[in-house]
This record gives structure tokens, C-alpha cells and sequence, in this order.
């Protein structure tokens, strides 16, 4: 007799599933090499193009989403704590200063040529808010 598939049972069954395999897949992900060079390459450049263009034009996004609702969005988050947000948000301290570290000798240069506070808002923006944007924009770009 064919095996029937018991709908009321796959979400115990692929927790089950995830749950049992999680040192093997951490195994078998950290001997993996290469992860980052092919990810750079022109041919995942390529390859992401192409799906972004078909998933754009074959609207797959708003069909994946079309049963979603806010309270499918918010299960997730009101059945943990909110531990589920600070610990994986902490971890990734290191990337967040690796990443903003460049920018910080940019911005101290910018601040230290800033005109002092005046009593306009949109003078302030000027004077205060746009060179600082300017040059951070500038250096992401790569102009001068």
C-alpha cells in the first residue's frame, strides 16, 4: 500500500527533521570552500540578474505573498521573546563595525568643518546635515 502523506503532521515532521540534522549541516557548510569568491564572480552576477529580472517580471514576489498577513508576519515574533531579535542583532556587532569603521574618519573630518548651530532648521540642514551626506555618499561611490 502507497504511503499517504499525513497533511497534520509535516510541521512536527520537518521540525524533526531540521532539528536532527543541524550538526551535519554546519559540518558540511564550514568545510565548505570557495562560498565567497563564487558569489563574487561575474557569473553569479549573471545568474542574479536573470532571476531578479524573471521574478520581477513574473511578479513571483506578490504571488509568494498573496496569503500573507500581518498576523502570519507577527506570529513568529509573539510566540519567542524578544531575545529572538537582541542575541542574533548582538552577534553581529563585529560586521556592524567592520562595516562602519570607514565611514568613521569621514565623518569626523565633515563634523570638525561643520558651521555652528543656527536658529533655522533648513540652514542647519544645509550647512550641518548636507556636507556630512555629501561626503558619505561621495566616498560610497567612490568619487571625490
Amino acid at each position: 500500500m502507497p504511503r499517504v502523506i499525513d497533511a497534520s503532521k509535516l510541521a512536527d515532521s520537518y521540525k524533526k527533521g531540521v532539528g536532527s540534522k543541524g550538526d551535519k549541516w554546519r559540518d558540511n557548510f564550514l568545510a565548505t570552500t570557495g562560498i565567497a569568491e563564487a558569489g563574487k564572480s561575474d557569473a553569479a552576477e549573471t545568474q542574479y540578474a536573470v532571476k531578479v529580472t524573471e521574478a520581477v517580471s513574473k511578479k513571483l514576489r506578490q504571488k509568494g505573498l498573496k496569503d500573507v498577513t500581518d498576523e502570519t508576519i507577527k506570529a513568529p515574533v509573539r510566540s519567542g521573546s524578544s531575545s529572538m531579535y537582541t542575541g542574533p542583532a548582538q552577534n553581529k556587532a563585529p560586521k556592524f563595525a567592520s562595516k562602519f569603521a570607514p565611514y568613521v574618519p569621514t565623518i569626523n573630518a565633515q563634523v570638525a568643518t561643520l558651521k555652528p548651530r543656527e536658529a533655522s532648521v533648513d540652514a542647519n540642514i544645509d550647512n550641518r546635515v548636507k556636507p556630512i551626506a555629501n561626503a558619505l555618499h561621495n566616498q560610497k561611490v567612490g568619487s571625490s
